[in-house]
């Protein structure tokens, strides 16, 4: 019986997950260019607000307006930027974070290069798991959303740091170690 188990299941493999390419749309690099945003640096990537583009109802991220602005205060410090991506941007300008076009066209784009990724909607942390390099910051831990087994499963090594009740000061820190 365990040897028909074994021959009936296809065996999993990463060719097969897609990958999206990194299309440089020229709004995208007039936007970086009129924002004086550090591409070629390290950033940090967060979506603190339900973007309504996901069907998965936990929060991975539960933050305030004043806890986005300190983790960009903190990180600027530490030389890398912030940009925020929410669908109410008025309540994120500030001096230490930069806000992005509501847009999915520059969310994936600047998902592929960003150094770590927070977001409320757990959707934005399996795309920066499947398609980037990033630390994934996540207070979401339960099952199907556990980003470290999801990173199992699909065969990569996990780049998660998990934790219930984040602060900045606690996220600024992993991403100094992440970065190295």
């Amino acid at each position: 019986f365990e040897q028909m188990f074994r021959n009936s299941l296809v065996k999993w493999d990463m060719q097969y997950l897609p990958k999206i390419r990194r299309n440089t749309d020229p709004s995208i690099l007039e936007w970086v260019k009129i924002n004086r945003f550090p591409i070629n640096k390290p950033y940090v990537i967060i979506f603190p607000d339900v973007t309504g583009m996901s069907i998965h109802k936990p929060k991975c991220l539960n933050w305030s307006t004043a806890q986005v602005k300190a983790l960009g205060a903190i990180l600027s410090q530490q030389g890398i930027s912030l940009l925020v991506f929410s669908n109410s941007p008025g309540k994120y300008y500030d001096t230490f974070t930069k806000v992005g076009p509501f847009n999915l066209q520059f969310m994936l784009y600047f998902i592929n290069s960003a150094t770590a990724i927070l977001s409320q909607e757990i959707d934005f942390l399996l795309l920066g798991l499947l398609n980037s390099e990033a630390l994934l910051v996540t207070e979401c831990n339960k099952n199907e959303l556990n980003i470290g087994k999801n990173a199992q499963f699909v065969g990569i090594e996990p780049r998660v740091f998990n934790q219930i009740d984040l602060t900045p000061n606690l996220v600024a820190n992993e991403v100094r170690q992440y970065v190295g």
